[in-house]
C-alpha cells in the first residue's frame, strides 16, 4: 500500500484467489485465468522484450505539430509525423516499436525521448526536414513500388485463376486425350516389340534350319564321295582282273598253237635209215687189220615205212599226250592262281568295305557326340539367355510398377502403367 500510495498508477487490478470467497484458500488456475484475461501476460511480454518506455503519438504531435512548417510533415497524421520526428532525430528502427497507440522504446533509449521532449516547441532545423523529406520519398517510391509489385501479383492471380478456370473446362478432355495417345503409343511399342521378337526368332530358326540342313548334306556329300571312291577302287579291281585274265587266255591260247605247231612238225618230219651195213664194213676192216674179232650181233630186221610210220605216229601221240598233261598242268596250276589273285582282291574289298563301314560308323558316332555337345551347349546358352532375358523384364516391370503418369488438375483418372498381362511371361526361377 505504501508503494501504490508512492505512485500515481492509473488503475488498480484485483484479483480474486478463489471462488469461495475465502481468506485462507489460493486457487491457482482460477488466479492464473484472471491473469491471463486481464493481459498481464502479454504486459509481461512487453517487458520482457525490453520495451518499459513509452509515448503516445499524440503527445508527440501536441508538441511538435504547430513549430512545423514543412508541407509535407504538416499534413501527416499523428502515427507518421511521430515517425518522422523519430528519423529527424536519427533513431534507429532496433531502438523502437510502433504500437497502436503508443511509441515503445528500449531501456537504453530512454534519453532519447528525454532529448526529444525538451526540444519540443523549436523548429525544425533544415537538416532535420532534409532528413525527413528524404524518409518520405524514398517511404513514397517503396509504397509506388509495392503497389506496381501488388498490382503485377493480381494481374498474375487473375491469369491464374483464368488459367485455372480453363484448366477445369478443358484440362479433363486434354488429359483424356493425352492418355489416350499414351494409351496408343504404349499398344504400338508393344506391337512393335513382339514384331521384332518374332522376326528375331524367325530369322535364328531360319539360321539353325540351315546350319542343320548343310550340316546334313555334307554327312551326305560325304558319304556319296566315299560311295563314289569305292566304286571306282571296285571297277579298276575289276577291270584289273579282266586285263589279267584276258593276258593269261592269249597266253594260253598262244602255247596251244606253238605245241599244235611242234606236234605236226614233228609228225611230218622222216624218221632216219639202221646203220648196221656201215657197222659190219667196219668189223671187217678192223679185223682185216688184225684186231681180235668182236663179237658179232645179230643184225635187228629192216622196219618198212608203214611200221617206221606207225612209230612216229605213236611216239608223237605220246608227246602230244604228255603235252597235254604239262598244258592241263600248266591251266590248273594259272587257274589256283587266278583264283588265289580273285580271293585275295575280293579280301582287300572286303576289308576296304569294313574299313568304310567302320570308319562311316565313327564318323557317326563322332557326329554324335559332336551333336549332343553342340546341344548341350545351345541348351545353356538358351538357358543363360533366359535368365537374363527374365532379370531384364523383371527391372523393367519394378520400374514401370513405380512409374506413374503425371496427371493433370482436375484429371482424376488413375493411368496405371503396369502390364500384368505380360508379367506371367516369363517366371522368376525357383
Amino acid at each position: 500500500m505504501k508503494n501504490l500510495q508512492a505512485t500515481e498508477p492509473y488503475f488498480v487490478r484485483c484479483v480474486n484467489p478463489n471462488m469461495q470467497k475465502s481468506s485462507t484458500i489460493w486457487t491457482e488456475s482460477v488466479v492464473e485465468h484472471q491473469l491471463r484475461c486481464g493481459g498481464l501476460v502479454e504486459a509481461l511480454k512487453v517487458l520482457k522484450l525490453g520495451y518499459p518506455t513509452r509515448v503516445p503519438y499524440s503527445t508527440l504531435y501536441d508538441r511538435y505539430h504547430g513549430n512545423v512548417n514543412n508541407p509535407l510533415i504538416k499534413n501527416m497524421n499523428p502515427e507518421a509525423f511521430s515517425t518522422a520526428l523519430l528519423i529527424a532525430f536519427d533513431v534507429n528502427e532496433e531502438d523502437y516499436e510502433l504500437g497502436l497507440t503508443k511509441i515503445f522504446f528500449k531501456p537504453s533509449k530512454a534519453a532519447v525521448l528525454d532529448t526529444i521532449m525538451s526540444q519540443a516547441g523549436k523548429p525544425l532545423t533544415a537538416e532535420q526536414n532534409e532528413k525527413i523529406t528524404k524518409y518520405i520519398v524514398g517511404k513514397r517510391c517503396r509504397q509506388l513500388i509495392g503497389t506496381l509489385k501488388a498490382g503485377m501479383m493480381m494481374i498474375k492471380m487473375v491469369r491464374m485463376k483464368r488459367a485455372a478456370r480453363q484448366w477445369q473446362q478443358k484440362g479433363r478432355v486434354a488429359a483424356i486425350l493425352g492418355g489416350t495417345v499414351m494409351k496408343h503409343l504404349f499398344m504400338a511399342r508393344k506391337q512393335i516389340k513382339q514384331r521384332k521378337e518374332k522376326e528375331g526368332a524367325i530369322m535364328m530358326q531360319t539360321y539353325f534350319r540351315s546350319m542343320y540342313e548343310r550340316r546334313h548334306y555334307i554327312t551326305k556329300i560325304d558319304k556319296v564321295k566315299k560311295s563314289t571312291k569305292m566304286v571306282q577302287i571296285a571297277y579298276q579291281s575289276m577291270k584289273q582282273r579282266q586285263g589279267l585274265q584276258t593276258f593269261l587266255d592269249a597266253q594260253v591260247e598262244k602255247t596251244r598253237a606253238d605245241e599244235a605247231a611242234k606236234a605236226a612238225a614233228a609228225a611230218a618230219k622222216p624218221k632216219p635209215e639202221p646203220v648196221a651195213t656201215a657197222t659190219a664194213t667196219a668189223t671187217a676192216t678192223k679185223s682185216i687189220a688184225g684186231e681180235p674179232k668182236p663179237e658179232v650181233k645179230e643184225a635187228e630186221p629192216e622196219l618198212t615205212r608203214e611200221e617206221r610210220l606207225e612209230i612216229a605216229r605213236k611216239e608223237a601221240q605220246a608227246e602230244a599226250d604228255r603235252q597235254r598233261e604239262e598244258k592241263e598242268k600248266e591251266d590248273e596250276r594259272l587257274r589256283k592262281q587266278i583264283e588265289q589273285i580273285k580271293d585275295q582282291q575280293e579280301r582287300n574289298s572286303s576289308d576296304a568295305g569294313r574299313l568304310s563301314i567302320k570308319t562311316t560308323e565313327i564318323s557317326k558316332e563322332d557326329q554324335k557326340r559332336e551333336r549332343a555337345k553342340k546341344a548341350a551347349q545351345n541348351k545353356r546358352d538358351r538357358e543363360r539367355a533366359d535368365k537374363d532375358a527374365r532379370r531384364k523384364l523383371a527391372a523393367q516391370k519394378r520400374k514401370r510398377r513405380n512409374q506413374r503418369y503425371r496427371q493433370n488438375p482436375g484429371d482424376l483418372t488413375d493411368y496405371d502403367t503396369s502390364d500384368d498381362d505380360d508379367d506371367d511371361e516369363y517366371e522368376t526361377d525357383p
